[in-house]
């Protein structure tokens, strides 16, 4: 499993590379989880710099054809944002 924190910059101008996806036919995924950094770091794809409470995102890229399967690692480096919860009603 590949993991990476994507800068908001990069998450807006690349949208089909950090898109969720589930390719079954290939076994292929992409997880991308938006939230807030909870420290300063910079960003795997371009370099930028995202300062703690930046948006920023926690992206995933695996296969179920060896390597590492996915496991949940985004909340170390980012709070995720909240669904909108409807008032409690799904």
């Amino acid at each position: 499993m590949k993991s990476q924190i994507i800068c908001k910059q990069c998450n807006h101008d690349f949208p089909n590379l950090f898109d969720n996806k589930d390719d079954e036919s290939l076994g292929e995924h992409i997880k991308n989880v938006v939230g807030f950094s909870k420290q300063d770091c910079m960003c795997d794809f371009c370099g930028r710099g995202i300062r703690k409470n930046s948006v920023c995102s926690a992206n995933s890229i695996w296969s179920d054809h060896g390597g590492q399967p996915y496991y949940k690692w985004e909340s170390d480096y980012i709070n995720p944002m909240e669904k909108e919860s409807n008032n409690g009603e799904e």
